[in-house]
């Protein structure tokens, strides 16, 4: 019995290990359609409830899993939604 609890907990910490090497950083900036920066803008995984703000000049990094949908929302303008890539 040992030995499977040993086992289990094994697989889940390689199991775990697999799945955050996943994630990678992908930043961007989020402007306004003049090409002005939009300060603390959230910018939020779909789906889920990680996310981060974006900085005085628009500026974001969040760690996702290629191809996640990023949900850009700032009160007063449209709700965008953007695929994480390396070209954002």
């Amino acid at each position: 019995m040992k030995k499977v609890r040993y086992l289990f907990m094994l697989l889940t910490l390689l199991v775990s290990i697999t799945v955050s090497a996943q994630k990678q950083n992908f930043s961007g900036t989020v402007v306004d359609a003049a090409g002005e920066p939009i300060i603390g803008a959230s910018v939020i995984q779909k789906g889920t409830s990680e996310g981060v703000i974006t900085d005085i000049d628009g500026h974001f990094t969040i760690s996702a899993e290629p191809g996640t949908m990023l949900v850009i929302s700032y009160v007063g303008f449209v709700t965008h939604e953007q695929r994480a890539t390396q070209n954002m």
